[in-house]
């Protein structure tokens, strides 16, 4: 299925169950219209894994699970896997893909109030039009600074450490973000010591007019955008002063612009 600049592929697959592959400017995420949350068993783990694959799976960043409500607080719940296999407390793309999934595949109308976590925070005012689907993300849990040193004490840099609902830290770079190597920086951030379940990691450029983002996500590598990510960019940007008050910031990320409002 084709539709608003997004390619669906339809795959009847794994015990007789629909699996809907979305490619979006945003990346590649799977969604399952599923009636019970996942028991993760290693088994689970193992075909989460191989299904997301480049090349021998269908080429996913994750995992995303929908449950049915429990009550009629929400709407629905979001479940998310990293392509790795591991639990994601939080997904802002993926958010924005089931909004746009269930409006198309369940509720049949743009009617969606709140969604659901499985951590159990509710994600509310999700809006969605013709063209734009917008989600408030709430408040960070926290945000912090961190001076991170590598390269036997020859480099340094200080990331902010934000939390959307998922770990992130956001380094602001001096040199052009499109010249790092991502595979090099990444791991030994991705899994520093002072993250005990690992971080996504934010490499940016500050503009006049514009924030470039590149990103490292936790159990996945490189992706070409991350919406929790830019959120917490967004709240680096104000936590700092760096960036006009109650002026829109886009986010440049490879796969496209990110609109962010604080």
């Amino acid at each position: 299925m084709h539709g608003c600049g997004n390619d669906y592929i339809i795959v009847n697959a794994f015990e007789e169950e629909t699996f809907l592959k979305i490619q979006d400017w945003f990346g590649n995420f799977l969604l399952e219209n599923h009636q019970e949350s996942l028991v993760m068993k290693e088994e689970a783990k193992q075909w989460i894994i191989d299904t997301c694959k480049e090349h021998t799976g269908v080429s996913a960043d994750g995992l995303i699970i929908i449950n049915p409500p429990k009550n009629n607080s929400y709407d629905g719940e979001m479940v998310m896997f990293n392509s790795d296999g591991t639990y994601s407390g939080m997904c802002g793309n993926g958010l924005r893909l089931v909004v746009r999934y269930m409006v198309d595949k369940i509720i049949k109308n743009n009617n969606i109030k709140c969604l659901r976590l499985k951590s159990g925070k509710k994600i509310a005012s999700c809006t969605y039009t013709q063209h734009d689907i917008s989600i408030n993300l709430g408040p960070p849990i926290n945000v912090k600074e961190f001076q991170h040193t590598y390269g036997e004490g020859k480099d340094s840099f200080k990331a902010t450490l934000v939390n959307m609902g998922n770990p992130h830290a956001v380094i602001i770079s001096e040199t052009d973000i499109n010249q790092l190597d991502l595979e090099k920086e990444g791991p030994p951030l991705e899994n520093h010591s002072v993250f005990p379940n690992r971080s996504n990691i934010e490499f940016i450029n500050i503009g006049l007019d514009r924030v470039s983002q590149r990103t490292w996500e936790r159990g996945s590598g490189e992706t070409n955008a991350c919406g929790s990510g830019g959120a917490a960019v967004a709240v680096t940007l104000w936590h700092y002063d760096l960036w006009p008050k109650n002026k829109d910031i886009p986010i440049y990320m490879k796969g496209g612009i990110l609109k962010y409002t604080l």
